[in-house]
C-alpha cells in the first residue's frame, strides 16, 4: 500500500477501527484490496477472508515486517490485534501500524511498573525525565511539574493501562499524519 492512502481505503479502515467486532467492514476492505490493490494486497484480501472464516482458530504470534523492521504481532480476523515490541519500536512504528490496523493491545517488552509493598504497582515519571523505567507515552501535560504517580492493584491492570495509553497516543499521531496526507 502506498504512503498516501486512497480516500475510500481510508474510510473503510476508519469504519473497521470504529467497529472492531464487525466482520462486514473487514470483508468490504478485502473486496476493495482485491479490486484496486496490488498482487500483495490481493493476497492480503484472501488472508482477511480466510481468517474471518476460521475466527475461532487459536491465534499464534507472527513476525510482521514493518518499514524494514520485524515486529511480533497477533492477527485476528485479518488484522493485527496485538503487538509485542519495545517502547522505542512502538514509538517509531505504532502510529503507522494503528493507522492500518485496529490494534487492541500492545505489550511493551522493556517497561515494567514498580512493585510496591503496600500499594500494588506503580508507574512513576517526572516532567524532566522518566522515573522507574516509565514509558514516554505517559501523559505529557502534568499538573505537578515534580513527580506524577499512578498506582494499580495488579500487574495486569498496570500493563492494561499502559497498553491503552500506547494505543491512544499512536492513534492520535496517526490521525495527525493522516490529516497531513489529505489534499487541500
Amino acid at each position: 500500500m502506498s504512503e498516501v492512502m486512497d480516500p475510500t481505503q481510508r474510510a473503510i479502515l476508519n469504519t473497521i477501527h470504529a467497529n472492531p467486532d464487525d466482520d462486514l467492514p473487514r470483508l468490504v476492505f478485502a473486496d476493495w484490496l482485491e479490486e484496486f490493490g496490488t498482487k500483495e494486497d490481493q493476497q492480503r484480501a484472501c488472508s482477511i477472508r480466510d481468517m474471518i472464516q476460521v475466527k475461532d482458530l487459536p491465534l499464534g504470534w507472527v513476525w510482521i515486517k514493518h518499514k524494514k523492521i520485524l515486529i511480533d504481532a497477533l492477527y485476528h480476523r485479518g488484522f493485527v490485534h496485538t503487538i509485542r515490541c519495545t517502547m522505542a519500536q512502538w514509538e517509531q512504528h505504532g502510529p503507522s501500524i494503528c493507522d492500518q490496523h485496529p490494534v487492541e493491545r500492545v505489550v511493551i517488552t522493556d517497561k515494567e511498573p514498580l512493585a510496591t509493598s503496600d500499594r500494588g504497582f506503580l508507574w512513576m515519571f517526572t516532567s524532566y525525565g522518566l522515573g522507574n523505567d516509565a514509558p514516554p507515552v505517559l501523559p505529557n501535560k502534568l499538573v505537578d511539574p515534580a513527580v506524577y504517580q499512578l498506582f494499580f492493584d495488579t500487574l495486569d491492570e498496570a500493563k492494561d493501562w499502559l497498553s491503552l495509553r500506547c494505543i491512544e497516543t499512536a492513534r492520535a499521531k496517526a490521525n495527525q499524519l493522516t490529516t497531513c496526507d489529505l489534499p487541500g
